[in-house]
């Protein structure tokens, strides 16, 4: 609607965010540019004959995905043939109520892997960087929890060809503005295969701006507006580690539910230039049962992994 009324998104062409959206069409899109996409099924043919046939052919344990899931949503592992269609069967359910799609994809099951995902930005005239790579690894029911950058342990080159993995999947979309290209990356081989693309500013994006020096929401705004990419690759330099712990609206003694209610008391780190808090409640505040039970954010910067790590915990012990 804002392109067809000549308004300028402050974001991707709709065309990528719709290819992006759709697992299975992003899989092939990211195939044909050359990027690494993970053994599986993405086919049109959805009866159970046909995919008991191909999960057959990819072998278990596999992953049974929504093909316009996120979050965890519409999403279950098959250990073996005579649990495939139980699982299927709750895949397809969760994913009809939560995305009124029932299509599924079906994968290879990564059974050690790392949650690593590549920030990149693109401008209207076909140029695209990346701004090296996050590890978002912890997380509890699919969802993030902590997130550090760079990711941990990982080589010069491995990191490079990351990066211009992401960067190939951006222009293969014609992408325009701030993204994120997420990859499954296997512990045992340090393999990676493409996994989603999300076509906007991450909760995460504050760890990459501490290790690159930028202001991606400045970025977003100077590159609707039509301006170039300010910077080329080379000129993007990473520097120390940061850490994101994302702070939940949550009852610890109840399995971590979200809770919800008056947020009577509220208490902070104090923020500095090596420390945000990046919050969407104040003291009296009413946390709502309408959205996400994430209220805030705690990022911190360090001069190597351990520094950044002693950090975050001394302030989140200074959190109530």
């Amino acid at each position: 609607m804002c392109q067809r009324e000549g308004i300028i998104f402050m974001g991707p062409p709709a065309s990528a965010i719709r290819d992006m959206g759709i697992k299975s069409t992003s899989k092939h899109i990211m195939a044909a540019a050359g990027v690494p996409i993970i053994n599986g099924y993405h086919g049109e043919d959805q009866s159970d004959e046909k995919l008991i046939a191909e999960a057959q052919k990819i072998g278990f344990p596999l992953m049974i995905k929504a093909v316009r899931g996120g979050g965890g949503k519409g999403m279950r592992i098959a250990e073996n043939e005579s649990d495939f269609l139980t699982q299927l069967n709750s895949a397809r359910t969760e994913s009809e109520k939560a995305f009124g799609d029932s299509s599924m994809l079906l994968e290879r099951f990564v059974r050690s892997p790392r949650h690593v995902e590549v920030q990149i930005f693109a401008d209207r005239y076909g140029d695209a960087v990346y701004l090296f790579e996050r590890d978002c690894s912890v997380q509890r029911r699919h969802q993030k929890i902590i997130e550090e950058a760079p990711a941990p342990g990982l080589s010069e080159q491995l990191r490079r060809e990351l990066g211009e993995a992401a960067v190939r999947a951006a222009k293969a979309v014609g992408y325009v503005g701030a993204g994120t290209v997420e990859f499954i990356l296997d512990k045992e081989d340090l393999s990676f295969h493409f996994m989603e693309m999300n076509t906007r500013l991450q909760v995460e994006h504050p760890i990459t701006e501490m290790i690159t020096g930028t202001d991606l929401v400045e970025w977003q705004i100077r590159i609707a507006s039509g301006e170039p990419l300010p910077v080329t690759q080379e000129q993007i330099i990473r520097r120390g580690h940061a850490f994101e712990a994302r702070i939940y609206a949550e009852n610890p003694r109840g399995g971590f539910l979200p809770g919800a209610g008056p947020l009577h008391h509220l208490s902070t780190p104090t923020p500095d230039q090596n420390v945000r808090v990046e919050t969407g409640v104040r003291q009296g505040d009413e946390v709502s049962v309408h959205y996400d039970p994430m209220i805030a954010k705690l990022v911190v910067w360090g001069e190597n992994r351990t520094q950044a790590l002693d950090s975050l915990i001394a302030r989140l012990r200074d959190y109530h």
